[in-house]
């Protein structure tokens, strides 16, 4: 296990390598100077010149890409062309707010599979027809646009939640509230997503002949459904869970805009106008890092829930 993890670390390298060529390049080739959005309207040559050279945007790309892949290695993301800060602290103060919303999300996520259950033990049955009705509409639909339609129905209209931001300790009663529009929006279509594969992986393992057996055993139905049938469709469920972590991070970018929450995907969206190369950057390094590591640890469970899986 512990070779098998190592490799999977080591292969981690050229993938996140490959994130930051394709991140590096994107940002440089399009259209826009940023030395321009910083000197302003009425900043003249001369004085957009001096801002290049002294941002080592006068460089050729190959030299600027060196040394932002030299500084990534030491553990230093650069500096913010904008704001003039480390970008590391940036991202220290707001990834504990895109931590909460994507753990939170997931939460909402998880929703899903005693939602699957559910619908497998009734197929075709009225209950059934609604959840796949219900998480078909769940899949279906933007996160913005149903982040949108919460605020005016709960925040605007009821008054139940604020309406945007997060200013509130995430234990408290008001963080707790202002966290659950836009976990709701984040993980409606994970939740959604889930639901369909339980039940589809429950209704294949319901009907095999281990779970007659169980059965005629004499074994109690919840321990037939959730210790037999639930265990071994749960490896599908659980890769999905891993990927819908890592879009939840990615469609936080969205959420976090829609309700004005100060995180690093909103952070990223407003680097990506202000054409903040070093911010962009170290926001998608962030990102792809965690989402490696993520995988890295679905790939280590799958030998918790089946114990004849090995690696080797």
């Amino acid at each position: 296990m512990l070779t098998y993890s190592l490799r999977r670390l080591l292969e981690a390298i050229p993938v996140l390598l490959g994130v930051t060529v394709l991140t590096f390049l994107i940002l440089h080739l399009a259209p826009g100077d940023p030395a321009e959005l910083i000197g302003g309207p009425t900043a003249t040559a001369q004085e957009i010149a001096s801002i290049r050279q002294r941002l080592n945007l006068d460089r050729p790309l190959y030299v600027q890409y060196g040394t932002f892949l030299w500084d990534l290695v030491h553990g230093d993301l650069g500096e913010s062309l904008q704001r003039r800060e480390s970008v590391r602290s940036m991202l220290a103060v707001r990834l504990p707010n895109t931590a909460v919303l994507a753990l939170t999300s997931m939460l909402v996520t998880l929703i899903g599979i005693p939602l699957g259950v559910m619908a497998a033990t009734r197929p075709n049955s009225l209950t059934d027809l609604a959840l796949m009705n219900v998480s078909l509409l769940g899949v279906s639909i933007p996160n913005f646009w149903l982040g949108i339609l919460l605020i005016i129905w709960f925040a605007v209209d009821l008054g139940w939640f604020p309406v945007a931001g997060y200013h509130h300790p995430f234990l408290s009663a008001d963080g707790l509230k202002s966290l659950i529009l836009p976990a709701v929006t984040l993980g409606t279509g994970g939740m959604a997503l889930v639901a369909r594969l339980t039940r589809s992986g429950m209704l294949d393992v319901l009907g095999q002949d281990y779970i007659r057996t169980a059965r005629a055993k004499g074994l109690p139905e919840r321990a037939v459904l959730f210790r037999h049938a639930l265990r071994n469709t749960m490896i599908p469920v659980i890769t999905v869970l891993g990927l819908n972590f890592g879009a939840l991070l990615g469609g936080a970018v969205v959420t976090e805009s829609v309700f004005a929450i100060n995180g690093v995907g909103r952070l990223a969206v407003d680097s990506i106008l202000a054409r903040d190369y070093a911010v962009v950057q170290g926001s998608v390094v962030l990102i792809a890092t965690t989402f490696v590591l993520v995988n890295l640890l679905v790939d280590l469970s799958y030998a918790l829930l089946n114990p004849t899986i090995r690696y080797a």
